[in-house]
């Protein structure tokens, strides 16, 4: 979600788990986006916020997609394999992550489904790879 439709909707944004209007942000630069929302009054994960400065860069993915790539795979998530069902009762978050990085390919790549936990743990793996490829890189220069 962008900055600025959170900040426009925030009074009419309802929890997706007890449907209460008590959407607010509760940490920020939490890399790599620029906020995390959560419902006050009962804990549950809503929505990543983009930073303002990065709203025109990435479009969102078409309304629907995330459903369709969870029920391609059955539901479940591809690294921890729990049902979309059991992240909903622990207020997991569902996500989906383009193979390869969206900043490698664009939309042209490939969709799989990661509950919000092995998403960030996919996220800090990849960095760290990243990280080595770096140091390869200065070794051979």
């Amino acid at each position: 979600m962008r900055w600025i439709d959170f900040q426009d909707q925030q009074p009419l944004l309802r929890c997706k788990q007890c449907s209460k209007t008590a959407i607010v942000i509760t940490e920020l630069d939490v890399a790599p986006h620029y906020a995390k929302a959560f419902c006050v009054d009962c804990g549950t994960f809503f929505d990543w916020i983009r930073a303002p400065e990065n709203d025109a860069q990435r479009l969102r993915l078409p309304r629907g997609t995330k459903d369709a790539i969870w029920g391609e795979w059955d539901g479940r998530c591809v690294a921890c394999n729990m049902h979309a069902v059991d992240l909903a009762r622990l207020g997991i978050a569902r996500t989906v992550q383009h193979t390869p990085p969206y900043r490698d390919a664009a939309h042209s790549g490939r969709l799989l489904p990661f509950c919000d936990e092995c998403q960030q743990d996919a996220t800090r793996a990849q960095r760290r790879h990243e990280r080595f490829l770096r140091k390869l890189d200065r070794a051979d220069a």
